[in-house]
């Protein structure tokens, strides 16, 4: 049974979802370029989506082993043998015996901060923030790749978000099919701020 934010993914979404990686696949391919890329999902999904995270990462392994997977996952335990190739966590909630392990299995893991916890005990990128949280939060990530071998990445939300005031219209820019099957979020890229209307 499949519980909290996840969707129940038929076997005609997964199967759409190879058709549609496939040709892009060829062409990173191609160039010598699939190293750099990867499918993202997953995002803050909790344990009880852990089928769904196999079934379909599971067929993008299975149908191209050599493309690498990524989801934000605050799992704890985080199964290593999920067919996920790149673990995002935000970085308090990382534990070092399972970063261990995840690096040991030859996996990658990534940190991120967001906007919650937004408690000054926890470090942030904001501006309204002491400067020396921004510093603090880097030094935290390269103590514990030197320790520990993780995180190999950071994950940023949004760096050029802008909620717009009173008499602002945002423009969007960047774009995906509506339905895209890779996110489960507005597909919309990236959000620039317009003059007043």
């Amino acid at each position: 049974e499949v519980r909290g934010a996840c969707a129940n993914y038929t076997q005609e979404y997964v199967d759409r979802m190879i058709r549609v990686l496939r040709p892009t696949v060829e062409a990173l391919e191609a160039k010598d370029l699939l190293q750099y890329a990867y499918v993202y999902g997953f995002d803050e999904n909790p344990a009880s989506c852990e089928p769904q995270v196999r079934k379909l990462f599971g067929a993008v392994k299975k149908n191209f082993p050599t493309l690498r997977t990524a989801a934000v996952l605050n799992w704890n335990p985080m199964p290593v043998d999920l067919p996920v190739d790149v673990w995002i966590i935000q970085y308090q909630e990382a534990d070092a015996e399972q970063v261990k392990a995840w690096v040991a299995a030859g996996k990658q893991q990534w940190w991120y901060h967001c906007i919650e916890p937004h408690s000054l005990e926890y470090m942030n990128t904001f501006v309204e923030r002491p400067g020396m949280q921004n510093r603090l939060l880097f030094w935290l990530a390269a103590l514990s790749q030197s320790t520990l071998g993780a995180p190999s990445g950071w994950l940023y939300y949004a760096v050029n978000l802008w909620r717009p005031g009173p008499g602002v219209t945002p423009h969007v820019l960047g774009w995906a099919p509506a339905g895209a099957p890779f996110t489960n979020f507005d597909p919309s890229s990236y959000i620039w701020p317009q003059y007043p209307d």
